[in-house]
């Protein structure tokens, strides 16, 4: 059987639905997710995964509890828990991702911090395009320049 996730947490419980029993799985143990549901009604998760290590231990948990005990199978995730002590929900986020999630969210403080950074990351990038493209390109040195700006002068007056 091909697993999707490996338990990190001491233990995770799996509900069984309607809330009949509760089953552990232990750190280490291998899942694979079988199902997805959203309850619109819940107030604290919606989405719920069902996921199952045998055929006998299946039940659901929310996502994000599932997220925080769990790291999918895989060996780019499995590098990273080595190194860093981040989740591999964090390690998925991309930059886009995060700032979206501060911009629209109800914290108006992170929100407008995130936009005041965007703002002057857009500004040192207008700035870098604006004076690469407006240099001048023609070899010569600022000495050299100002020879032959000179010289263009001079030969301008003794036209006159």
């Amino acid at each position: 059987m091909n697993s999707n996730f490996e338990v990190t947490s001491d233990s995770l419980l799996l509900q069984q639905l309607p809330l009949i029993d509760v089953l552990p799985v232990y750190k280490g143990e291998k899942l694979v997710v079988a199902e997805f549901m959203v309850q619109a009604a819940d107030t604290v998760d919606s989405v719920w995964v069902k996921v199952a290590r045998d055929q006998e231990t299946m039940g659901w948990v929310r996502e994000g509890e599932l997220l925080k005990k769990v790291v999918p199978v895989c060996q780019t995730p499995r590098t990273y828990r080595i190194w860093s002590p981040w989740r591999a929900q964090a390690l998925s986020t991309t930059m886009i991702m995060y700032l979206n999630n501060h911009l629209f969210s109800k914290n108006y403080g992170m929100a407008g911090a995130v936009s005041v950074v965007l703002f002057l990351v857009c500004a040192v990038l207008c700035v870098v395009v604006y004076f690469s493209l407006t240099k001048e390109d023609d070899g010569l040195t600022k000495a050299q320049r100002k020879e032959l700006k000179a010289a263009k002068k001079a030969a301008a007056k003794g036209g006159k």
